[in-house]
């Protein structure tokens, strides 16, 4: 093993040293309804103007199957160390006669920071659908100033924000849906803040571990002692490098047929579960790679997907 040529490189093993945080918050600007009509019967649900928890959903739904009508909205909203995420679901079923309907409604949320100095990120929105039919109409108010900034299949929703403790991002999500044929849809708007402090890591499909561990490096919304927090689910040996060195393990080693790639050259190597590492201004710009080693007995030696951090 060699030792770091680029300056220092500070490390935390174990518990968090996290001082930055971003907090969300959710508010129905207007009432929150779905409604259902299956023949003559009709039913709804609606949520009144006010404050909405972290998880919620409204729903309607008539009645059994094979035939069911049934129509939601819900949402859900956390913070980690290394993102902040709201989902908003919409979800209609018509297997009959009848209509399912999201109510013309409007959600406001506001990702706030919470640190003692300039707390820059930035934010996207991703999209994911199951099922087939018409889509809900969604748009999206940046700043809440009465003006639309994204419509759903209008292209990529994004952008930064420089001081997130005194420039709150509120987004004020308009949505409607309305099906009268039959079919069923599910749809989920992930609004994503994310940290902005120069390091962008790249994942390396490399893993032939079968699945045995997770293995994540992310950025952290931390500027002040970490930047980037490398997380395993179980001890295992961390390999850091400033290069590339690509090794293909031996079958005899791993005791399977799948390639094995060691990506990093061994320039550091750690057997822990979380490293909370930080990359000073003296030492970037600066390249790392970083890949976990599996030692199981029995199993050979296997590794997990390799990561590229770039730190400018």
């Amino acid at each position: 093993m060699r030792p770091f040529t680029h300056g220092v490189l500070f490390t935390c093993l174990g518990g968090s040293l996290l001082a930055q945080a971003v907090t969300v918050s959710l508010d129905a600007l207007t009432p929150l309804q779905c409604r259902v009509v299956q023949g003559v019967a009709t039913a709804q649900q609606t949520l009144p103007v006010g404050p909405l928890a972290q998880f919620g959903e409204v729903t309607a739904s008539l009645g059994s199957p094979p035939l069911i009508a049934s129509a939601s909205l819900g949402w859900s909203a956390g913070s980690s160390s290394t993102e902040s995420v709201v989902s908003l679901t919409f979800a209609n079923q018509l297997s009959g006669p009848g209509s399912t309907s999201i109510d013309p409604g409007e959600i406001l949320v506001t990702f706030t920071g919470s640190s003692a100095s300039t707390f820059p990120v930035r934010f996207v929105a991703d999209v994911s659908v199951s099922g087939a039919g018409s889509s809900p109409f969604v748009r999206i108010d940046r700043d809440n100033d009465g003006s639309i900034d994204w419509t759903l299949g209008g292209g990529v929703f994004a952008g930064a924000v420089a001081d997130l403790v005194t420039q709150p991002l509120r987004l004020r999500v308009l949505c409607q849906e309305l099906r009268t044929q039959a079919g069923n849809q599910i749809l989920q708007l992930n609004l994503r803040v994310l940290p902005d402090n120069g390091v962008v890591v790249t994942p390396i499909r490399t893993d032939c571990s079968g699945g045995s561990t997770r293995y994540s490096v992310e950025p952290v919304f931390d500027t002040s002692l970490v930047d980037v927090v490398l997380q395993s689910s179980r001890t295992e040996w961390h390999v850091l490098g400033i290069a590339a060195q690509p090794q293909l393990l031996p079958p005899a080693l791993t005791l399977t047929s799948l390639p094995c790639l060691l990506v990093p050259s061994p320039d550091w190597v750690l057997r822990t579960g979380t490293i909370y590492l930080q990359i000073p201004a003296a030492v970037r710009p600066i390249t790392l790679y970083s890949q976990l080693a599996l030692l199981n007995t029995g199993n050979g030696i296997r590794v997990s997907d390799a990561f590229l951090v770039t730190a400018r």
